[in-house]
């Protein structure tokens, strides 16, 4: 399966800032065998805090859109663990993952990610989509957003 011009990789967004996520969060997800191409934004894996998610990437191709070479390809939190296994990963100057709460981050046999340790700020900032303005000053202390 290919899917072109999707915005990002995978959107599980249990922060409590985005409004409609009310109901029972996702436990676990696997993509194998497929192809995601000119991704523009940063994906978010956030689960519920009582339910923390697995997202496993197999044989997965992941690309990103010309001009955003250098945003994070993931953020996340709330998590168990992100397997990215036999994954290739093109066009990132170097493909990143920000985590913000503990949790396992496994590459295997697959193109390299820096996963870098951020704040809950960092990674809303990263992964801003659906949070109203005034949510989003609150959170990040600052009124003129």
């Amino acid at each position: 399966m290919q899917a072109f011009n999707i915005r990002d990789l995978i959107r599980v967004e249990y922060d409590g800032m985005h409004r409609w996520c009310c109901n029972r969060a996702l436990r676990q997800i696997k993509f194998e065998d497929c192809s995601v191409e000119n991704l523009s934004q940063t994906g978010m894996i956030w689960a519920d805090p009582n339910e923390k998610i697995t997202c496993h990437y197999k044989n997965v191709k992941i690309t990103c859109k010309e001009g955003y070479e250098d945003i994070p390809l993931l953020v996340a939190g709330n998590f168990d663990k992100i397997i990215f296994e036999d994954c290739i990963i093109k066009g990132y100057t170097a493909p990143e993952i920000l985590v913000a709460t503990d949790g396992e981050v496994e590459i295997i046999r697959s193109t390299p990610i820096k996963v870098r340790k951020a704040t809950f700020a960092e990674c809303i900032q990263a992964h801003p989509h659906g949070i109203t303005p005034e949510d989003l000053a609150s959170l990040l202390g600052n009124s003129n957003l």
